[in-house]
């Protein structure tokens, strides 16, 4: 037999973390009358205690702050990738290599003559 799964609201479980942050019943008591599992009710007001401060807005700075950290070391690979891609262009200059077969090479294609000189013909209309 398929049990079907319960979603609660977040309205619910606040209400249920709420009356076990007050006291007045036990878990297995709240667990029973709100039909959930008592382990459901202790993460639920786990969740509530880690989250309170939250509401205050104490950690928006901290939050800032590691948003930050790691924007900075991408910022820091970007300006690292680009001078190395100018050193290795003003070293090997854009005009005398090319690239072929994946490595860097002195030789001009021979294609590319070929080409340069198909681009230069007048086109026949």
């Amino acid at each position: 037999m398929k049990h079907n799964r319960r979603k609660h609201s977040p309205s619910f479980k606040a209400r249920v973390a709420l009356e076990v942050l007050k006291g007045e019943e036990t878990t297995s008591e709240m667990a029973s009358r709100f039909e959930v599992h008592p382990s459901q009710i202790c993460t639920w007001k786990k969740a509530l205690a880690e989250g309170a401060a939250g509401i205050f807005g104490d950690d928006d700075n901290d939050k800032n702050k590691d948003d930050a950290k790691p924007i900075a070391q991408l910022y820091q690979q970007i300006g690292q990738l680009k001078v190395e891609r100018d050193f290795l262009e003003s070293s090997l200059g854009r005009s005398r290599w090319y690239v072929s077969a994946g490595c860097w090479t002195s030789a001009a294609p021979a294609y590319t003559t070929r080409l340069q000189e198909l681009l230069r013909r007048p086109s026949i209309s």
